[in-house]
C-alpha cells in the first residue's frame, strides 16, 4: 500500500512529467499519429482534457469537490457514485429511443460506460 506522501508528490507534479502533450487540428492527423505511436510499441495512450493544467481527476470527483466548495457536503465519493449509478439506472428505461439495450443490472462497469458515453459524472 502506498503512502499519503507518495501521492502528494504525484499530484503536485506536472503532466509533462509523465507524457506528452499533443494537440491535433483534425481528427485524421490524430488517427495517422496514433497509427504511428502503435507501429513504434506505444501502449497508452488518453484522450486528454481541454487544458493540460488541470489536475488529472474524473469528473465525478470534480464535481464533488465543486459542491463541496460550495459547501454541500457530500461525503465519500463511492457513496455518491452509486446514488448516481442507481438513478441513471432506475430512469434509463424512460430513453428507450437512445438506450435501446440496457445492460444487466450486475454488469456495472457496463453501465459506467454507458453513463460517461451520455454523459454522467463518472470516475
Amino acid at each position: 500500500m502506498m503512502d499519503d506522501a507518495y501521492f502528494n508528490k504525484l499530484r503536485t507534479k506536472g503532466l509533462k512529467e509523465y507524457a506528452s502533450v499533443r494537440d491535433f487540428e483534425s481528427a485524421a492527423e490524430a488517427l495517422n499519429a496514433l497509427h504511428k505511436f502503435q507501429e513504434t510499441g506505444g501502449r497508452w495512450v488518453f484522450r486528454g482534457q481541454v487544458d493540460s493544467s488541470w489536475k488529472l481527476e474524473p469528473t465525478l470527483q470534480r464535481r464533488i469537490t465543486g459542491l463541496e466548495d460550495a459547501g454541500i457536503p457530500l461525503g465519500f465519493a463511492g457513496d455518491t457514485e452509486r446514488h448516481v449509478v442507481e438513478e441513471f439506472q432506475r430512469r434509463a428505461h424512460q430513453y428507450d429511443d437512445c438506450l435501446r439495450h440496457l445492460p444487466k443490472d450486475v454488469h456495472r462497469l457496463e453501465w459506467l460506460a454507458l453513463m460517461q458515453h451520455h454523459g454522467a459524472p463518472t470516475r
